[in-house]
């Protein structure tokens, strides 16, 4: 029994070791935005875990073999769930529609992305196997992956508002790159 407690021990902290070695090799303003990043990222899961009983370990450990600003995406999307939807809206004061927190989480990675969600998918690069920060796109609506099976977070109507959910059906995976889309300076030539 003691043997098992200190192997799930040991995978914890290993699988915090990994997430903090894809959180390193990012650009950070300073070690308080990083440690400030970690810790949100905690939250972001344990509420993942919380709404959709998905272990919160599972899901860091996911996140830490994906890019970091797909991981900045994702947290900055689960951060507003229980925001209204708002038509047409990508502000955290107001609400957001589907393509608004596609538009605000990748506002928060540092990359610039058109207001619409047709306009979205096509400016990404398809994705064949998706990795967290991935949108999610069928005609009418886009989402946000969150690495784990089916896993997403989107805005999803004027009733729920932005929610945790399970995608039942997307026709179109894409990929948000940083060098194919208008992005800040901190991120070019990266």
């Amino acid at each position: 029994m003691k043997l098992s407690q200190t192997l799930a021990g040991c995978l914890i902290v290993l699988v915090s070791l990994m997430a903090s070695l894809t959180v390193l090799a990012y650009e950070w303003d300073s070690p308080r935005s990083y440690i400030s990043f970690v810790q949100e990222r905690s939250a972001a899961a344990q509420l993942v875990e919380d709404t959709l009983g998905v272990p919160r370990e599972e899901v860091e450990e996911a996140w830490s073999n994906d890019p970091i600003e797909g991981q900045i995406a994702a947290v900055a999307a689960i951060q507003q769930v229980g925001s209204r939807w708002v038509y047409a809206t990508s502000d955290e004061n107001v609400g957001f529609d589907c393509s608004g927190l596609v538009r605000y989480a990748w506002g928060e990675a540092g990359v610039e992305l058109s207001r619409d969600s047709r306009s979205q998918i096509r400016a990404s690069h398809e994705a064949e196997n998706l990795q967290t920060g991935d949108i999610l796109w069928y005609p009418g609506h886009i989402m946000i992956y969150l690495g784990i099976d089916n896993l997403v977070v989107h805005s999803a109507n004027n009733r729920t508002g932005v929610v945790l959910g399970r995608a039942a059906r997307w026709s179109r995976q894409g990929r948000v790159l940083k060098n194919k889309l208008k992005s800040p300076d901190k991120f070019r030539g990266l």
